[in-house]
């Protein structure tokens, strides 16, 4: 019996354990669903209030035109004011941190230069300036980055989706030493839509007086003086203006303007504005006008097609004789004849000859001098024939670079050796293809595929790139190029 009753005490006390823990274990689950629907309720709440746009002009461009690309990011203005969290000390207007690798640099394509400013937001880890448009809406604040690109080569520009990552909180408290703290840290994003543009390589048929300008221009022309006299010179200003790749294209050649003798030429330049000032020497006094001077570009349209402008003919007057130009000659002074450094003594220059006392060598030469002449005649024309046949050895390359290098920057230099082997104007360097251009004239595969890399990298310095100092580097591909081609027959 008393057995039976300390049975009975054990399965009450057991269940009543059960009961204790299965209410415990209710009430755990309760609360974890509770704080799961909370975080739920906040990262709801959250989403949507900071958006990510990505647009270009077009989705399809040729090589060496301008491809514009926006990004723009829209935040709630209560989302930005109230809960968004500065990611460092120094308080920054839009306190983003935006991931896109193809703002700083896009594979097969040169950045444009773009507006300095202060730092607004944080791009790729670094502090970026970014400009705030005002779209009509009161409950945002709208900023966009914009970069500008020039494409190298035909192919597909793919720009990966942008990603916009950013803390925020719901609650906050004062702090007296650091201000404003949060409470409850979250970390949101936004991810925008990427974007992939064609290029096409201009179309055939371009003008001679194309020299790689693409994009929308108008071209005009002045000159000053409009009277002068037969050698003396005046200013021709052609000024281009419009939007496309202004500062990439060769300038128009007025090497063949008739009744002008181009002297050299200066340039300068605005955001939408090229001038060249050609020093032009009047040759004759024939000569009555400036010609209209011809400038030609590709449209990319729609519709796409090449166009030529000309400027007006600007009259002038020219007085006097026809004009020989002649480039100054350095004089050297006349030398004082010192025996044995800089003349030759000890040569009788009277007539001191016997003429009827004739040595033995001298009739010895008389007798053979034909025949010695003969064959020193036909050794000479095989020779020429050799050379002719050959052709002119091509100049050193090395010095001629190094020497360019000079007066210019290691970029013009390296692009008008490679202009000079390629036989085309330097301009026509920088395109799609140059690696197999090199290498059908002569180079191998390695070597032109450094020397397209190296074009590349030194035309991108030019739109805000940074490589170093590539002069030693340019310098021994100039070598090795230049003995590859001395190789090739």
């Amino acid at each position: 019996m008393a057995r039976r009753q300390r049975t009975a005490e054990a399965c009450t006390t057991q269940r009543a354990a059960t009961r204790s823990l299965t209410r415990c274990g209710a009430g755990l689950v309760k609360r974890l669903l509770i704080s799961v629907c909370a975080l739920a309720s906040v990262a709801g709440s959250q989403s949507g209030r900071v958006l990510v746009e990505v647009k270009a002009d077009r989705s399809r461009y040729f090589v060496q035109q301008v491809v514009r690309v926006t990004l723009r990011v829209r935040v709630e203005r209560s989302f930005l004011e109230k809960n968004l969290i500065q990611p460092f000390r120094r308080e920054l207007q839009l306190p983003l941190r935006v991931d896109a690798q193809w703002l700083d640099r896009l594979p097969h394509a040169a950045i444009l230069p773009t507006t300095k400013g202060a730092p607004v937001l944080v791009v790729n880890g670094k502090l970026a300036t970014a400009r705030r448009i005002d779209d009509g809406t009161q409950s945002l604040v709208v900023f966009e980055l914009v970069r500008s690109y020039l494409p190298e080569r035909p192919g597909t520009l793919s720009l990966a989706a942008p990603r916009v990552r950013y803390s925020y909180a719901t609650k906050f408290r004062d702090d007296f030493l650091n201000g404003r703290l949060p409470d409850d840290r979250h970390e949101g994003d936004a991810v925008g839509p990427k974007l992939e543009l064609d290029v096409a390589v201009l179309p055939d048929g371009a003008p001679t007086e194309f020299t790689g300008a693409v994009g929308r221009f108008t071209v005009r022309a002045d000159a000053a003086p409009r009277e002068l006299r037969a050698g003396e010179s005046l200013k021709l200003s052609v000024t281009i203006e419009g939007k496309g790749n202004l500062m990439q294209f060769a300038p128009p050649s007025l090497a063949e303007l008739d009744g002008f003798h181009v002297r050299g030429s200066v340039e300068a330049s605005d955001a939408n504005q090229r001038t060249i000032v050609y020093d032009l020497a009047a040759l004759r006094s024939d000569v009555h006008q400036v010609p209209p001077i011809s400038f030609a570009f590709f449209d990319p349209g729609p519709p796409p097609g090449y166009l030529t402008l000309h400027t007006r003919a600007i009259a002038i007057k020219v007085s006097g004789t026809t004009a020989a130009i002649v480039e100054p000659v350095r004089s050297t002074p006349e030398r004082r004849p010192i025996a044995g450094v800089n003349d030759i003594f000890g040569i009788r220059t009277s007539h001191a000859a016997e003429p009827n006392k004739l040595s033995v060598g001298a009739v010895a030469v008389a007798i053979t001098s034909p025949w010695l002449l003969a064959v020193l005649a036909f050794g000479l024309w095989r020779y020429a024939e050799q050379r002719r046949r050959r052709g002119p050895p091509p100049p050193d390359g090395v010095a001629l670079f190094r020497e360019r290098a000079k007066t210019a920057s290691v970029r013009t230099a390296f692009v008008e050796f490679l202009a000079a082997r390629l036989a085309c104007p330097a301009a026509a360097v920088i395109g799609p293809e140059l690696s197999k251009r090199l290498a059908n004239a002569g180079v191998d595969n390695e070597s032109a595929r450094q020397a397209d890399a190296l074009t590349g990298e030194l035309v991108a310095e030019l739109y805000g790139g940074t490589h170093g100092n590539r002069s030693t580097e340019a310098a021994t591909l100039v070598a090795k190029l230049d003995a590859a081609w001395r190789e090739t027959p």
